[in-house]
């Protein structure tokens, strides 16, 4: 605007010494009168012009700023601080105007900003306007409406390493601090955690028959997982493809519970290529008895004690027997049941604290993903999830592994062990790496959002590439180091968080 300004006034001055050179002597008494006059409207249509530009640019470094500012997690004092920053590097001093009196107000989650700037004129001087005064203002509001999310998080045995899985409790209570301090009423934030080993617990309604097939306990064997020679609450993976899809137990069948048989496979004679003594098992013969686990090894809780690491309190294990456990809900997180979809911040705190690691299996993202899915469904077995056309809800899954897909040859996991062939192979890796990514895209055309985090560096590139199919490469994170998994959860959290910038 300015430069067409400049160009509409030195076409004016050409024209009008142009006309005065073709009219001789007799108009220049005339022209000497009305320059100042016309020289004037021009240059005050030139400078409202850059007042204009000045309000404009005043606006936008404000908006720029103001979102910048409210996505940091700080204090009023601090905000501020932020707010000054982010002004003064999207309206530098050497910028057209000065600016002056940036002022910041908050109003619950409303985040009100306001500045002024001087335009210095040079032409409206000869009328004794020295400068022209402007003013921006604008509003942001930090809020989170109507948003279901699902954290899948991987409790295998090697989140012991490094103390990994202290830094998923640290991670997983700093996303949903972040989460929680985004919205002034906490029934528009509703969360779900659903830790993910070799199987997953399904918590609750493990008791429910209408979910649960029935034959498949011993005789007296219940649900219960205050005792450690019951049922803890684990399940199979559903036969077939019906794993890989929402549906209901009319469509895709209930689910089998998850139990080890006291007897070792390895001594089953009935059981082809699983013989005594067969150094391939990894398994000596002395693991062959009528009880491979006995009262000494069914124990599979975790003893843990709190303490405070930095800001958080976290659950720290003392003592475990690690690859050593035995007994019939061997490698099922017992302790980390589902945590369906709640706003109560305080029961999704004791669930974050209490994540931990649970050794024998492998590791089955595809699983964990799989009920994730069903815990964000508005359909059974939950039933607690909005609609899918529910348009004042969004649907968000965070997948975390520190590991690839895959299982141990005599370890029991969800689809059973290698030899048996539930997926009709016994190297099921690249299988199971292909359902983890049908689950991912039939999530998201049901308007399911997926980010997905690689963990220290225990993945491979297969992994590394399938979790990026998974949830696409604007919403892929890598936490290499231990301590970079708490910082890329909050990013997250912020980013699915939502700013809306009023005017």
């Amino acid at each position: 605007m300015y430069s067409s300004m400049k160009t509409l006034i030195d076409r004016t001055v050409s024209g009008l010494t142009r006309y005065v050179n073709d009219r001789g002597g007799a108009i220049a008494p005339m022209f000497v009168i009305a320059l100042p006059v016309i020289v004037g409207v021009t240059g005050m249509a030139l400078e409202t012009a850059q007042a204009y530009m000045v309000r404009e640019r005043l606006s936008h470094a404000l908006d720029a700023a103001a979102l910048a500012a409210a996505s940091s997690e700080v204090d009023e004092a601090e905000l501020r601080v932020q707010l000054e920053k982010f002004f003064d590097a999207n309206y530098p001093p050497e910028k057209l105007g000065t600016t002056y009196d940036l002022k910041v107000a908050i109003d619950g989650e409303k985040i009100n900003v306001s500045a002024k700037a001087d335009f210095n004129t040079r032409f409206l001087r000869l009328v004794g306007v020295n400068e022209i005064p402007v003013a921006a203002r604008t509003q942001v509001t930090r809020e989170v409406q109507g948003i279901e999310v699902v954290l899948v998080l991987d409790v295998t045995g090697s989140m012991e390493t490094g103390g990994r899985y202290i830094e998923l409790q640290k991670a997983t209570q700093a996303f949903i601090n972040t989460m929680f301090s985004r919205v002034r009423d906490p029934q528009y934030i509703r969360i779900a955690i659903v830790p993910y080993s070799a199987t997953v617990n399904i918590g609750s309604i493990a008791s429910n028959p209408d979910f649960i097939q029935s034959g498949h306990l011993p005789e007296g064997v219940v649900y219960n997982p205050a005792e450690s020679d019951m049922w803890a609450g684990c399940v199979m993976a559903r036969a077939s493809d019906d794993d890989e899809y929402d549906t209901d137990t009319v469509d895709g069948g209930k689910w089998a519970p998850f139990w080890w048989e006291s007897d070792h496979p390895k001594c089953d004679p009935g059981r082809s290529g699983w013989e005594q003594g067969d150094d391939e098992s990894g398994y000596v013969s002395s693991d062959c008895s009528n009880n491979w686990w006995d009262d000494d090894n069914i124990v599979t809780k975790h003893v843990t004690e709190l303490q405070m690491r930095d800001e958080y309190e976290v659950n720290v294990v003392t003592s475990s027997k690690k690859n050593d456990k035995r007994g019939p809900n061997t490698g099922c997180p017992v302790t980390n049941p589902i945590t369906p979809l709640t706003s109560s911040q305080d029961t999704l705190i004791d669930a974050a604290k209490e994540l931990t690691y649970w050794n024998r299996g492998g590791t089955l993202s595809v699983v964990g993903m799989a009920w994730g899915w069903r815990v964000l469904s508005p359909t059974e077995p939950f039933e607690s999830g909005k609609q899918y056309n529910d348009k004042y809800w969004r649907k968000y899954a965070v997948i975390m592994t520190d590991g690839n897909n895959g299982f141990y040859q005599n370890d029991k996991t969800a689809y059973m062990r290698k030899n048996d062939k539930l997926l009709g192979t016994t190297n099921p890796s690249s299988l199971l790496d292909d359902r983890f990514v049908n689950i991912c895209e039939r999530m998201r055309s049901d308007g399911i959002s997926i980010y997905s985090v690689i963990f220290t560096s225990g993945a491979n590139d297969t992994t590394r590439d399938t979790f990026e199919s998974c949830s696409g490469s604007a919403n892929y994170e890598e936490a290499e180091d231990v301590e970079d998994l708490l910082p890329v959860f909050v990013k997250i959290a912020k980013e699915i968080s939502t700013l809306h910038l009023s005017q």
